[in-house]
Formats: C-alpha cells, structure tokens, sequence
C-alpha cells in the first residue's frame, strides 16, 4: 500500500523554491518570502499551555525581520501572543509543529497528554488579509478544548478583557489577531500559510499593435505568466521580455500580450511556481461596434476554490488540479505523437488513435518503423493480430503517464 503524502513536505515542496526567489535593483534587493508572522491563544492547562487557535503566515517582507514576540493579552486563563521570525525559520517551525509546540519560549503546546493533531494536506485559498489574492495554506486541527473553556470561563474571560484591555472579549481578541472566532467552536486548530504576492489589478486594450496590456503588483519579483485563449481554449506562456521593467520594486509592472486571432476573452494567470497566485479572465470586447485604443477592459477574478477533504484521493486531486500540467517527455516519436494525439482529441480508443495518427501525420513519415512510408500504417498495425499488441502497449503506457499527472484519458 502506497504510503499518505506527508503534508509538511508538500507544503515545503512548493513553498522552498519561491523562498529562494529574490531581484536587485540599484537601492536595495527585495527577496519574495521575508518574514514569518506567528499569532496564537492559548488556555491554561496545567503548567503549561495549550493552543487554541492559532496561524503562521510567510510573508512577501523587504526589511531585515529579526525575531520579536510580545504577550498582547494575558489573563489566569488564557494568553495570546503576535510575533515575527525570519522566513528562514519555516523549516524550525515545522519541526516544532511536528513536536507538538508552538512556541517553546514561551511554553505554547500545540496539544497536550499526548494527543494527536490532524493535519491536512496543503491547498490555495482566499487571502484573508487585504494585498494579495491567495495563500497556499495547511490547516491541522486537535482535540475539542471546551472541557477547558466552559461556558462559565468565557463569560469570565469576556468581562476581564473587556476591563483590563482593550479587547471586545473573546471573540475581539481573535478578531485582533485575524484568527476565526472560537467561541461555537473550541476544537484547536493551526493554520501554516504563504502569502503569494502578484496581482492582476487593471487591463486595457491596445489597438495599435493588436494587443492588451495587464497591470500587475509583484514586490517586485516577477511572476511567471501564462494566457488561455477563450474560446479556443488554447495556451499560451508569456515571455519575460513582455514584462516591462523599472528600477523600483513598488513600481506595478505592465505585461504587453499580442492578441490571438479569434479570441473573445483571455483567462490570465500569475504563477509563483507551480501554485497560482492570480487567475482573472479579462473580457477583450473585441465583439462592440467600435472599440477604442487604450479602453479599459473588464475582467472577473477566479477564487480559489476549497477541496472537499473526505478522502485522501480528492485531497491529491484537488493539488493536481491546481498546478499546470507537467506533461510526460517522451524520445520516442511515437509516444510523442500518441500524448499529441490524446491532448488534442480527448479519450479515445485505440483504434481511433492509430486513425489519427495516420490521419494528422502526428508521425512523420520516414520514421524507421514506417520505411514503406504506408500512409495507414498504423491502422494496419491495429487490424492485424499478431503486431495489434505492440501499439496497445504504447498507447496504454501514453495513457498511464498521462493519468498520473491528473488529466483524464
């Protein structure tokens, strides 16, 4: 039996390369993940503390960020810390997390009497903070609290943080902290995110040289960018030397894409490597009586949308779906034209993959296997029984690979 993605390592399989991405410019360099904000609640439990509800969130940072965490609200029962670390420190969080800490300066379990926490596998989700769009996040959750806070111990809790702090209770605390409001729900929970900074914010048309330009925010390490022409449904990747440049990381860049022929509407899409940071399909309104140079286009905004995690299968799916394809590289020409076959056209028997292969000429011609240059050669192949199987063996090994990378065939 295969053995369960450890989430962690799926986590920091994504997020790694984007924390080696960094730019210079002539007055400073920006590097992409710079500071790892930490807040948590955590209750009384014995001598030591037990997480609540808790979140770490790597962060685009331009500054040197040392490490600095202060107690905003601490009561008999409970405490609540907001802090910061180097990016950097991720990977001795993570250990901690996997250790069952939080924080061990200050003594912060994430769960105690040996207790399990469940973590999930990592996926995209909304920003909640105002900037960027989306943050990759891995949520784990542990055992129910109440048993700690009862109903009487909030209402305490409540009238003591609204007499000697600022907080509006329990549920202004976590408000002040960005993390969910607890009260119907005292199961512990931790959420480990990173943010992905790059944003579509405008576009317009250019008519003079048939193109849109796209207005982006990067922090000024540029994403990678690619278009799907709608209705076409064709792909296209776009070149950095389409990303226009200035000697300032605050300055918003602008991304000049030729319009393909034919197409109604584009579905732009900024990567940080494998994981979407921006998707926003922008209407071209190439179809109104008179369009004018430099007019601003409409677009709509793709949310991330959350799996559904009742199987460890949808969780594996859902990842797949959300990174671009890694299509299977092949040398031999025949499974290169089996795969080109397969993408184009769809499931589809065996029989009508060797049709298209003749057909398209998916293979050329003067290939050693086809030396008579037998313009259905693989037909042929296909209704004769004793070489039928050696084709079936390729294409179902097309398939196999193909499947593996999420694409239904």
């Amino acid at each position: 039996m295969p053995t369960a993605p450890d989430p962690f390592d799926e986590f920091l399989r994504e997020i790694d390369p984007l924390m080696q991405l960094q730019q210079s410019y002539s007055k400073r360099s920006v590097v992409l993940m710079g500071k790892l904000d930490i807040a948590c609640i955590a209750v009384k439990c014995g001598k030591t503390w037990a997480n609540v509800s808790g979140k770490a969130v790597l962060r685009a940072y331009a500054g040197e960020s040392g490490t600095q965490f202060a107690r905003i609200a601490q009561l008999p029962e409970i405490v609540a810390f907001e802090g910061h670390m180097p990016a950097k420190e991720v990977n001795s969080l993570i250990a901690d997390l996997k250790d069952s800490w939080v924080l061990r300066c200050e003594n912060v379990r994430l769960t105690t009497g040996g207790r399990n926490y469940n973590w999930r596998l990592p996926y995209l989700i909304k920003a909640p903070d105002p900037g960027w769009q989306r943050e990759f996040a891995l949520h784990g959750y542990g055992p129910d609290l109440s048993s700690l806070l009862s109903g009487s111990s909030l209402q305490k809790i409540d009238t003591d943080l609204r007499h000697c702090t600022s907080f509006d209770g329990f549920d202004g605390l976590c408000a002040r902290l960005h993390l969910p409001h607890r009260r119907d729900n005292l199961t512990s929970s931790f959420q480990l995110s990173a943010e992905l900074p790059a944003l579509v914010f405008s576009a317009q048309l250019r008519l003079t040289d048939w193109s849109f330009d796209v207005m982006i925010h990067d922090f000024g390490v540029p994403p990678h960018v690619t278009v799907e022409w709608l209705p076409q449904h064709e792909m296209q990747q776009i070149s950095r030397d389409r990303i226009s440049w200035a000697d300032d990381p605050d300055v918003p860049r602008i991304v000049s894409i030729p319009i393909s022929y034919d197409a109604q509407k584009a579905k732009v899409t900024l990567w940080r490597g494998e994981l979407r940071a921006d998707v926003v399909t922008v209407n071209l309104g190439l179809g109104n009586d008179e369009p004018s140079d430099f007019e601003p286009l409409e677009f709509e905004r793709e949310e991330p949308t959350a799996p559904d995690f009742a199987t460890k299968e949808v969780c594996q799916q859902e990842i797949v779906r959300q990174t671009p394809l890694k299509l299977p590289r092949y040398r031999s020409k025949l499974k290169r034209g089996i795969l080109l076959y397969l993408m184009t056209h769809g499931p589809s028997t065996d029989e009508e993959v060797c049709f298209g292969l003749d057909v398209g000429e998916l293979v050329e011609p003067t290939s050693s296997f086809n030396k008579n240059r037998d313009p259905q050669f693989f037909e042929h192949i296909y209704k004769d029984e004793r070489r039928k199987h050696s084709i079936e063996v390729q294409i179902d090994k097309v398939r196999t690979d193909m499947r593996k990378v999420g694409i239904k065939v």
